[in-house]
């Protein structure tokens, strides 16, 4: 599938603009411009745009220079609506499916460290662009990859065909892995989680990488975390990418959902909820005031314990993500440190 003129010069600019930023590896170099993102994405797609928050459709036949504007630009995309029951052009209300920022894909490459005849297992199979870049590194024999949505399947293993590369697409539930071709060196999962499931580290031999978008109930953001798999069937390892005091406080105050609803600039309230009780908190902020107003209910006092996990890291020096790291043990219980 060649590029067109256009695409080339939007290719390579891409891959220039990577390598800058330092999200791209040289190693990778080659690989992105040989597999570009805009092969593996349909005729329509919703680019978020990073100054209003929205989502804008783009039709490749109405709008053909728009849209290949949008495939090869740094922004994320979205790809399926609501599991496939959206129709139309507007976006519909929860992301089912997506193509990541070109930066975060090349980042996560780089961070899982391949060479040449290693074998990868990646959860979510999305587009299949990642599952296209590993194989063309690494070859398609090397590469399984595992995607819960079945048209999602369909539409990827197409799209890898049409560009003949060839890992194997599993229909399944990644939670589960696929033990068919474990033990791997790799494992890289592509959406967010907030458990690691021991099927991935039994499925990685010892001394191989897990790295996995990792994070608590608290925040939707997650912190990159890149573990070690060890003799025992444990993995430990650092963590990355997450606002810090944000990223603290879901440690410190487990089992809890945050949810802000702003009503201005510096208006709105600050929900926290005990996902395993009823207990509740609400700070509310307005304008001009320099404090919140402060409710909570229940035997947890979910403010005071968010009050007291900021202290705690306003008293350690701020500490950044980079100094955090996670260790599961065989069983999938994470512990922070």
């Amino acid at each position: 599938m060649p590029n067109s003129g256009r695409g080339d010069r939007a290719g390579g600019e891409l891959v220039r603009s990577l390598l800058d930023s330092g999200a791209l590896s040289a190693d990778w170099a080659d690989t992105f411009r040989a597999v570009p993102r805009a092969w593996f994405l349909p005729d329509l797609i919703w680019a978020y745009d990073m100054g209003t928050g929205r989502s804008v459709p783009i039709s490749r036949a109405e709008e053909p220079d728009a849209w290949e504007r949008a495939a090869y630009a740094n922004v994320p995309l979205v790809t399926q609506w609501d599991d496939g029951r959206h129709s139309g052009t507007e976006p519909g209300v929860v992301a089912t499916s997506s193509a990541s920022m070109p930066s975060v894909v090349a980042a996560m490459l780089r961070d899982l460290d391949v060479s040449d005849g290693m074998r990868v297992l990646e959860i979510g199979t999305g587009t299949g662009w990642n599952a296209a870049l590993l194989a063309h590194r690494l070859g398609s024999g090397n590469v399984v990859s595992v995607e819960i949505d079945a048209e999602v399947v369909a539409r990827a293993r197409a799209a890898l065909g049409r560009v003949g590369l060839g890992p194997e697409v599993i229909h399944g539930d990644g939670r589960d892995g696929w033990a068919g071709s474990a033990p791997y060196d790799r494992v890289i999962a592509t959406a967010g989680v907030r458990d690691l499931p021991p099927r991935w580290l039994e499925q990685t031999r010892p001394g191989g990488v897990v790295l996995a978008p990792w994070g608590t109930h608290y925040s939707d953001q997650d912190a990159l975390v890149r573990l070690t798999v060890g003799d025992d069937g444990g993995a430990s390892g650092p963590g990355g990418r997450y606002e810090s005091v944000r990223f603290l406080t879901g440690l410190r105050v487990p089992d809890c959902a945050h949810v802000v609803n702003r009503t201005g600039e510096a208006a709105g309230k600050a929900w926290f909820f005990d996902l395993r009780g009823r207990s509740w908190a609400v700070a509310e902020f307005r304008e001009g005031e320099a404090g919140a107003r402060v409710h909570q209910s229940g035997p947890r006092r979910l403010w005071d314990e968010v009050e007291a996990a900021v202290a705690w890291w306003v008293g350690r020096g701020r500490p950044g993500v980079e100094r955090f790291g996670l260790a599961v043990g065989p069983d999938g219980l994470a512990r922070s440190w």
